[in-house]
């Protein structure tokens, strides 16, 4: 195949993902240069995008207004989430060990602290939607099947979390939304209870959700999922691919956003923030300014990419 030959394939392959994503409306796949490229497989089902800081304005500027981001969040919510951490580095061991008496009994008080904790966050004010008890949570965490999900989350970090490479978290969103909620499948406070089991991933709440929509070039995350259709949900495939975008985000600015976090008022929780990604990225994107400093450019999607 003659390298003209190759090109108009790629053109085509391109002009097929542009009709389909509308979100790639203004993108174009990148020429096949053979730079490997480390976030986004073959495989992926949404057009591939970056997510930086922005660089068109100098670093003291740039760090300026990280500084103020993270200086309108309310410091009052992390005495919940410093609580609740508190208790899960106390219990995991237990809770993740293999003596049924121990796993219980520290399941039972993770798992009605967490409930606890998502009542403080106004879990239920919607009347309610569906919700269950703690008991049910408390059983979802005694799970062996869910234990041995936690186990892997443990050995991850979010870097780790590519498209390929998700589906041990979405099986914990899902069954805890399930125990949460039933099978409705929003996405907040099963998102939000991760975030304080596994702090590698902001809470997919509607500020957080509304800080992502508002950066040009990305259509919203819903808030709900279909989880009885995993394999031809749209939404599902956005989620996996925020989650990953994110992984990445963190991976090329979590000094940027750790240097301006560290002069703020947030300051005496520093030892949080380097081990705890997700919630720094819920401080950062819980603030619509967050938007006016972030936005997508393409990616490389080559076939050696995830070699």
């Amino acid at each position: 195949m003659t390298p003209d030959q190759i090109s108009d394939i790629w053109n085509l392959i391109s002009h097929a993902i542009h009709e389909t994503y509308p979100i790639a409306a203004d993108c174009r796949l990148p020429r096949r240069d053979g730079t490997a490229f480390r976030h986004f497989p073959k495989s992926c089902s949404i057009f591939p995008m970056c997510l930086i800081l922005r660089n068109d304005i100098n670093g003291a500027q740039l760090h300026r207004r990280l500084r103020t981001i993270f200086a309108q969040f309310n410091r009052a919510y992390h005495l919940d989430f410093a609580c609740f951490r508190k208790t899960v580095e106390q219990l995991q061991t237990d809770w993740l060990g293999n003596d049924p008496d121990a796993v219980n009994v520290a399941a039972a008080v993770i798992g009605r602290h967490l409930w606890s904790v998502l009542r403080c966050w106004q879990l239920g004010r919607n009347r309610g939607r569906g919700l269950r008890n703690p008991d049910e949570l408390v059983q979802c965490l005694q799970d062996a099947d869910f234990r041995n999900l936690a186990r892997e989350l443990a050995n991850m970090t979010i870097e780790n979390l590519q498209p390929d490479n998700t589906t041990s978290i979405l099986q914990v969103i899902r069954k805890l939304s399930v125990s949460i909620h039933g099978d409705n499948g929003t996405l907040v406070y099963p998102t939000k209870a991760l975030m304080l089991l596994w702090p590698h991933l902001p809470a997919f709440d509607s500020r957080v959700r509304n800080g992502l929509a508002k950066i040009p070039g990305r259509s919203s995350l819903r808030e709900s999922v279909n989880w009885n259709n995993p394999n031809g949900s749209r939404a599902i495939n956005k989620l996996t691919m925020t989650i990953s975008v994110l992984g990445n985000f963190w991976h090329d600015h979590h000094d940027q956003l750790l240097n301006a976090l560290a002069q703020t008022d947030h300051q005496p929780f520093h030892e949080w923030w380097d081990a705890f990604p997700g919630r720094v990225l819920d401080m950062f994107f819980f603030h619509a300014d967050a938007a006016a400093l972030t936005h997508w450019q393409n990616c490389d999607i080559l076939e050696h990419a995830r070699a």
